[in-house]
């Protein structure tokens, strides 16, 4: 017993659970606390970096964060490294030119931005994911049921039908869902 307790197995040990004291402790904490305040901390240098690095095309759906909040707008025209405004029209609002005259154009100052994002495209494949997932399930439990309810001698299995409704179901939906997810940008 004495041989065990001289060789580290005794009270004296740092067991797993027991929560770090003392100086390892603190230097522990602090270590923690500055890696999470460099990998998550956020520093916004509006004045240092400009919101346009590349020239963007008249037509393309953008996004502002201005300090009083988030504008979504489609561009009226082109945005390049140099210039001072922004022209755009509200997204997903009335149309910009109504009968001739300029209803819904607006300008944004680009030094009052802090930051500009570019929609890439729409999220047409995540809602076809999610739509074929759920169709598939609601169109298996469909196939279930309508392959129980069959009594004849000619009836196919129970699961052709499921898998033959999980097919039906993913297509259908997913092609719905597709269709819904092509109505939100991606940033």
């Amino acid at each position: 017993m004495r041989e065990r307790r001289q060789a580290g197995h005794g009270r004296n040990r740092l067991r797993p659970c027991e929560p770090l004291r003392g100086a390892r402790a603190s230097y522990l904490g602090s270590g923690a606390w500055l890696l999470a305040a460099l990998l998550f901390g956020r520093i916004d240098l509006p004045a240092q970096s400009a919101p346009v690095r590349q020239p963007i095309d008249s037509g393309t759906v953008i996004r502002f964060h201005a300090p009083s909040g988030i504008i979504t707008g489609r561009l009226t025209a082109p945005l390049s490294p140099g210039d001072s405004l922004a022209r755009y029209c509200v997204y997903r609002g009335p149309p910009c030119d109504m009968g001739g005259r300029p209803v819904g154009l607006r300008t944004i100052a680009l030094d009052s931005i802090l930051r500009l994002e570019v929609a890439r495209g729409s999220r047409w494949r995540h809602g076809g994911i999610i739509g074929g997932a759920v169709g598939a399930a609601v169109g298996g439990g469909f196939g279930s049921f309508a392959a129980g309810m069959c009594e004849g001698s000619d009836c196919p299995g129970q699961t052709s039908g499921i898998v033959l409704g999980g097919l039906f179901g993913a297509v259908f939906f997913g092609s719905i869902g597709a269709l819904l997810g092509s109505a939100f940008p991606r940033w």
